[in-house]
């Protein structure tokens, strides 16, 4: 028997939809599927609950809080320990499956080796109804690819090398680090050459969104530091990652309420000496604490103070713009905090971020 993992937060239910009624469709009914949301909102969470209740096979989990930066590693971790099948498959929640897709994988099911396959991409044009009313074997693919993150594997291997890497955020590597870890533990890798998945269009991860300050949280160079993860952990050749002896342990939606009391309370402004200094020693020393922060943009009033103290002689403290705060912020919890329960806001002005972090 086999589990389907999928991780999900933020998105639309059509294509989940789809990829549910594909299932429904499978030749054989020997499988399960673990659907793990990942923080999403109400507005997406509560509907998607409802949509899963129609599908028997199907067990919905809600994790972790809105407050937390989206990590696809700690959902499928928490999916893998709640697995009681002696394989997995980590999908994509925009895939279409082949009515077979059960009965080619109970034959590629092998406690030695992990498979890998390809996708068959659908084009952009074509629309959802078509998607829902065309059979599998109708649908016509636009080209396919290799790259992508399903993957079969014994549960067993998964947790001898303790899941996913959940050092990786946003977006990227966490599949190839997961690849290189299963085979320096001695498994083999093998691709599958038949298309059992297509692959729902969709637009390509934004990464100039990266570069400049929105609501939602990006940090700046995410996809380089996880290269360099990458890189650091092949170096290494260790199959067990860092600071990770509690993988799969996730917050849940009631602690982001336990963050509204915190011990310590603070108002900063943007200017570099104060947010540095802040984030990188007296944060630290608060250990046993809870801690939030409020960091606003003082730009505007500054500059009437620096026309000010130009005119008198006097020096201006040098200001950081609220998106160098908000990587520095990121870069802190990245490194330092990704296993503490934490809320992380901007504002919807854009001028102001708010971080709380449990600490004790």
């Amino acid at each position: 028997m086999i589990t389907i993992l999928f991780a999900y937060r933020n998105r639309d239910l059509d294509r989940i939809q789809l990829a549910m009624e594909s299932l429904k469709k499978q030749t054989k009914n020997n499988f399960k599927v673990i659907f793990v949301d990942y923080g999403s909102d109400d507005e997406y969470s509560l509907p998607l609950k409802i949509l899963l209740e129609n599908y028997l096979f199907a067990d919905y989990y809600y994790v972790a809080h809105s407050g937390l930066l989206w990590n696809k590693s700690k959902a499928f971790n928490f999916g893998i320990r709640r697995a009681k099948t002696d394989y997995i498959l980590t999908a994509d929640i925009d895939l279409i499956f082949h009515p077979e897709t059960i009965k080619y994988l109970d034959k590629l099911a092998d406690p030695s080796s992990f498979t890998l396959f390809k996708y068959g991409y659908l084009p952009e044009n074509l629309e959802l109804d078509q998607m829902r009313n065309t059979p599998f074997s109708d649908l016509k693919p636009g080209h396919f690819g290799e790259v992508n993150g399903v993957g079969l594997y014994p549960k067993k291997a998964l947790e001898n090398i303790h899941g996913f890497d959940e050092f990786y955020h946003f977006y990227g590597l966490e599949d190839e680090d997961l690849f290189l870890r299963l085979e320096l533990a001695g498994y083999n890798r093998y691709r599958e050459e038949r298309t059992i998945f297509l692959h729902q269009w969709h637009a390509r991860y934004p990464f100039k969104n990266d570069d400049i300050l929105i609501v939602n949280p990006r940090l700046k160079n995410a996809m380089r530091i996880n290269q360099q993860h990458f890189l650091f952990c092949k170096e290494e050749k260790k199959h067990i990652p860092y600071n990770q002896e509690n993988w799969g342990i996730v917050y849940k939606k009631d602690d982001r309420d336990s963050l509204n009391e915190p011990d310590l309370e603070f108002d900063i402004i943007n200017s570099s000496a104060s947010v540095i200094h802040f984030i990188n020693e007296f944060l630290p020393s608060c250990e046993g604490k809870m801690v939030s922060v409020k960091v606003a943009d003082e730009t505007s009033s500054f500059s009437l103070k620096k026309k000010i103290k130009k005119i008198i002689g006097k020096k201006n403290q040098p200001l950081l713009t609220m998106k160098e705060v908000n990587d520095l912020i990121l870069q802190k919890i990245v490194f330092n905090y990704r296993h503490h329960n934490y809320r992380y806001a901007i504002s919807n002005d854009l001028r102001s971020i708010h971080f709380t972090v449990d600490l004790r």
